[in-house]
């Protein structure tokens, strides 16, 4: 991130824009508050409090880390958890139309091999889910990857694009939205249901683009 600001314990945003064009480090251990807008670059390593009583902070850069977020964030210009595969909870989180969430699988234990985001109120969700695999990671028939634990969701992913798998399997995101969970399930044979009738992904590298709920 080059050279970095370092906020202290219990540093404070009280709206408008807090500019950091080196990019911002939130340490371990230290904590970050208040709403407002943060335009920069940001690694939480620490615990960000965002807004209350219908304020938010938002992150209008690239946000990394593996701190925890408390109260209303939302983020803007990309969300990539953890400094490799990490578990963050959140309370009320957005994630905007120009968003891309970067979600990391490098095997099955959540948390420790694959990114977990856990949001204990609202998880507003738009822009974009990349899913990616780590560490030579290749996923097998009956894999399933709980990546997201949302107390209650609303809307869905823009654009979804997954990671290519073995011959004669697919990502099933079937149940993405509701349960969180991405699974690797086998491409249908021609006399069972059709694909048409399931939200099943191809085993390639694929992109996927869903209308926004009006």
């Amino acid at each position: 991130m080059g050279s970095s600001n370092s906020y202290q314990p219990l540093s404070t945003i009280d709206g408008g824009v807090l500019s950091v064009p080196n990019g911002a480090l939130l340490d371990f251990g230290k904590n970050f508050a208040g709403h407002g807008q943060v335009n920069g670059d940001f690694q939480n390593n620490g615990d960000v409090f965002g807004g209350t009583g219908g304020e938010t902070l938002e992150f209008l850069g690239l946000l990394t880390g593996v701190g925890d977020f408390s109260n209303d964030v939302t983020m803007t210009g990309g969300y990539s958890p953890g400094l490799s595969p990490a578990e963050i909870d959140l309370e009320t989180v957005t994630f905007s139309a120009s968003n891309l969430l970067t979600i990391e699988l490098g095997g099955l234990l959540p948390g420790i091999e694959h990114d977990v985001l856990n949001a204990s109120v609202t998880a507003n969700l738009g822009g974009t889910l990349l899913v990616q695999l780590l560490n030579g990671h290749n996923p097998q028939l009956g894999n399933a990857y709980d990546i997201f634990n949302f107390a209650v969701t609303n809307g869905s992913f823009d654009d979804l694009f997954l990671p290519g798998l073995d011959p004669g399997l697919l990502w099933d995101i079937s149940t993405l939205v509701d349960d969180g969970v991405l699974r690797v399930a086998a491409i249908p044979e021609p006399s069972s249901v059709a694909l048409a009738a399931l939200m099943l992904v191809s085993p390639s590298i694929v992109g996927w683009r869903r209308r926004r709920r009006k």
